[in-house]
């Protein structure tokens, strides 16, 4: 056998060795890259279903905002008409005369009631925004506990991947 054929089988082998070597070592990356597909996608799904959920959530919320709105305005609508009512029913049943200082008894009353209307007002409002701070915290566990699920379900699809191997 002449001594060039023997050196060409011999680079060949060299070359076939390698390129096994590289197709294993692709194999690899491909399957561990296709893990992280099927990962990343599962995780796609969760954010959109999440997504999907906070945006009805938060049409829900703006409806409920707007009506409690539209009660707060009637409520505070009503109390104003009521105390307008009341102070002029007041200021018709009593005449009183004058007080030394040139004030009527009925608009220190109705100044009063105003005045216990605008501290609850203030108070709803108060209230208000602890709901909004209240919400805002769950809106935010909810979020971290979904970044959590995800993580976990790509835990949880590798675990299976492994198990099928």
């Amino acid at each position: 056998v002449p001594r060039g054929w023997l050196e060409k089988a011999t680079r060949l082998q060299r070359d076939l060795e390698h390129y096994k070597e590289e197709s294993i070592r692709l194999d690899a990356e491909n399957e561990a890259l296709s893990r992280e597909s099927k990962r990343l996608q599962a995780e796609h799904r969760s954010h959109q279903d999440d997504l999907s959920y906070l945006e009805k959530q938060m049409t829900t919320l703006r409806r409920e905002n707007f009506k409690l709105k539209k009660d707060l305005e009637d409520a505070a609508g009503a109390s104003m008409q009521e105390f307008l009512n009341a102070a002029g029913r007041t200021k018709l049943a009593h005449q009183e005369p004058a007080m030394e200082d040139g004030t009527e008894e009925p608009i220190e009353e109705a100044e009063a009631t105003a005045q216990r209307h605008r501290e609850a007002m203030a108070r709803l409002r108060k209230m208000i925004d602890e709901e909004r701070a209240r919400l805002r915290d769950v809106r935010t566990a909810h979020v971290s506990a979904l970044a959590s699920r995800a993580e976990l379900e790509g835990f949880l699809s590798e675990c299976l991947s492994d198990v099928k191997k």
